[in-house]
């Protein structure tokens, strides 16, 4: 798909902000369909990438699309 082209060329290019974006807009898109699984491993790679560069607008992000991936699976 081009979200995972997206995807690889911010990671070869060693871009972590731009990583970290993509995953999480595949984060969401998985929450969206109910895929919680794939959209927690999606958004705690994108926190782990913006944690590194101190991103603290993506951080919350990130931490906003998981709680809602726990709050809807009801794994908690």
């Amino acid at each position: 798909s081009e979200l995972n082209n997206l995807l690889n060329h911010f990671k070869q290019k060693n871009d972590a902000a731009g990583t970290g974006a993509v995953q999480i807009r595949i984060g969401y898109l998985y929450n969206n369909l109910g895929d919680y699984n794939n959209s927690l491993k999606s958004l705690l790679s994108g926190l782990h990438n913006f944690e590194e560069i101190r991103d603290t607008t993506h951080i919350i992000k990130c931490l906003d699309g998981i709680s809602f991936s726990f709050l809807n699976s009801q794994n908690f």
